[in-house]
């Protein structure tokens, strides 16, 4: 050590040839202030000292695993100078995990680092690395001449969002398309010093587009912002929105699933520095029991309710999401392949119409309340209940009127929700006369699928 002080590296500093023959190809520093603080962090259980209400392991490790995931996140930022479109994107993709159905020892997630981290970190600092694992990640950082702020943060598992793959390679244009804006953002994210800063940024995700994809619904711009926002916030008050069920409840609870983005992070970012909640990360990692508030009993009515059977596919814009073959779940599987797509087609015609007049459409996400729309005040102060069939058999209309009498009748508002079957063409008179009778409205469309009759 002495002849290390002689040299001028400082009393804290070792040479890692005189350790291990891991290091023998290059001069690797160590800075041991560091790792002493490192060691007394980990056996302070990291970041959960300032969390100890965390009981549940699950909830422990993914609270962690966001702030190790902030930890590189901040420090491949703070090293990079100047921010590509792909860079961007490949931040983004540093908040990624995958999933893996046998993989017990990392609660379900695979191992990432061969597929997302180390293309990402490749893509960030224009370097091919040598090795693909996490175990030799460091290794091959320093041989490769990576700052050692970034290798310092790279002995942990990283990644927390599930983004669905479709959205991985569109999300790459979409970012060509609003590099400026993403770039402002970050920049911005990472200077945060007030929640009314935070606040801007949110009101200018909600002014981006949503990504899309080739089949299928749009993903919301926040879905893949606000994780890497959460973790370029310095003071991590910044909240995570997307459609995780932790998410989604909590909102639920404040009254806000449906408002827009800004309003959704009010009601979140009120909650950081609570009791339990020292930071935004916990929201994302527990359940809305945490916080003790026991809402009252119409509270708790209409919290079940929305909770159930509601699950917006845009909480931002309350969209119901573009159908396509792997979105729908068939009522029965005696329809043939043309009849699904046909009903993909209807639900898509329908969603377009209701945006055209403004009406809020969602759908049912609980399994014995899967209808197809529910037309929020389509009259004044009376929603729609609709069920769309490709076929105008009597057979399908009767299938019909009886799965929306069994939604209507799970329903909050059922006393004032109507009633209507949606048909690929006008129906004939039997049809019509026992829609009549059970208080169903007909609705179908013209032959170019254009315009609905009797809506």
């Amino acid at each position: 050590m002495a002849a290390e002080v002689a040299r001028g590296r400082g009393a804290h500093t070792m040479s890692l040839t005189r350790l291990s023959p891991l290091y023998e190809s290059f001069e690797e520093q160590v800075d041991w202030r560091a790792v002493v603080t490192w060691v007394l962090f980990s056996l302070n259980g990291g970041h959960m000292a300032k969390a100890p209400h965390l009981k549940n392991q699950f909830r422990r490790y993914w609270y962690q695993r966001h702030h190790d995931t902030a930890r590189f996140v901040q420090a491949c930022y703070d090293e990079v100078s100047t921010m590509s479109a792909l860079k961007l994107h490949a931040l983004c993709q540093l908040t990624w995990c995958n999933r893996a159905k046998n993989e017990t020892r990392f609660f379900g997630v695979a191992e990432t680092t061969g597929s997302l981290v180390v293309p990402a970190l490749e893509t960030l600092f224009g370097k091919s690395l040598k090795s693909r694992s996490f175990e030799n990640l460091v290794v091959s950082l320093a041989e490769a001449g990576i700052p050692k702020a970034v290798r310092h943060a790279a002995g942990k598992r990283i990644g927390f969002v599930s983004i669905y793959p479709a959205y991985r390679n569109t999300s790459k244009k979409w970012m060509e398309t609003h590099k400026g804006a993403v770039q402002e953002i970050f920049a911005h994210a990472r200077r945060l010093a007030s929640d009314a800063d935070r606040r801007q940024i949110y009101e200018r995700i909600a002014t981006l587009p949503d990504i899309p994809r080739e089949k299928g619904g749009p993903l919301p711009a926040a879905n893949l912002l606000t994780p890497v926002i959460a973790c370029l916030d310095p003071q991590a008050r910044s909240p995570i929105i997307n459609s995780l069920p932790e998410v989604i409840d909590r909102l639920v609870v404040l009254g806000r699933l449906h408002a827009t983005l800004p309003r959704q992070f009010d009601g979140l970012v009120a909650l950081v520095g609570k009791p339990g909640v020292p930071d935004a990360f916990v929201l994302d990692v527990t359940g809305t029991e945490m916080f003790g508030y026991v809402p009252d009993s119409t509270e708790q009515e209409l919290f079940e309710a929305e909770e159930k059977l509601f699950t917006p596919a845009v909480p931002r814009s309350e969209s119901l999401p573009i159908k396509n073959e792997e979105d729908i779940k068939v009522v029965s599987d005696a329809l043939r392949t043309k009849h699904r797509q046909l009903h993909n087609r209807m639900t898509n015609r329908l969603l377009n119409v209701c945006k055209e007049k403004n009406l809020t459409v969602e759908e049912g996400r609980l399994q014995s309340c899967r209808f197809d729309a529910l037309v929020r005040n389509h009259q004044t102060g009376r929603d729609l209940l609709i069920e769309v069939k490709s076929s105008t058999a009597i057979a399908d209309i009767r299938l019909a009127v009886g799965q929306l009498l069994d939604y209507r009748r799970q329903l909050p508002k059922k006393e004032t929700t109507h009633i209507a079957v949606l048909l690929p063409s006008e129906p004939g008179e039997h049809v019509r006369a026992f829609l009549n009778d059970v208080e169903a409205r007909a609705l179908w469309f013209t032959k170019d699928l254009k315009t609905i009759q009797g809506f």
